[in-house]
């Protein structure tokens, strides 16, 4: 769960309803180095790029639509794009859908 999930121990113990320091113990006894908060964020936003990628610049799905239809704020979003060297597109009206 924590390397194949990207979950955090917090999120282990919530999901699977122990203690966090069971998990913890666990790790240490069989010698897992668990990843920092830092590498977890890092690792979940390279999985969502090629999704967010096809949502806003294949789709033309604004920021604030990625947001309310896949709960991926806007400025996670763009750290995603910005990681990869790109910039968002800038919408001049992200309330109106032209067709």
């Amino acid at each position: 769960m924590h390397f194949k999930d990207l979950l955090t121990v917090g999120q282990i113990s919530e999901k699977l309803n122990i203690p966090d320091w069971i998990i913890l113990d666990l790790f240490e006894a069989k010698k897992v180095d668990k990843l920092s908060y830092p590498e977890l964020c890092r690792r979940r936003r390279e999985l969502d790029f090629d999704k967010l990628y096809d949502l806003h610049f294949n789709q033309r799905l604004s920021l604030n639509e990625i947001h309310r239809q896949f709960g991926h704020s806007p400025l996670y979003t763009k750290k995603v794009f910005k990681e990869k060297g790109l910039s968002h597109l800038g919408f001049i009206n992200q309330n109106s859908k032209e067709s």
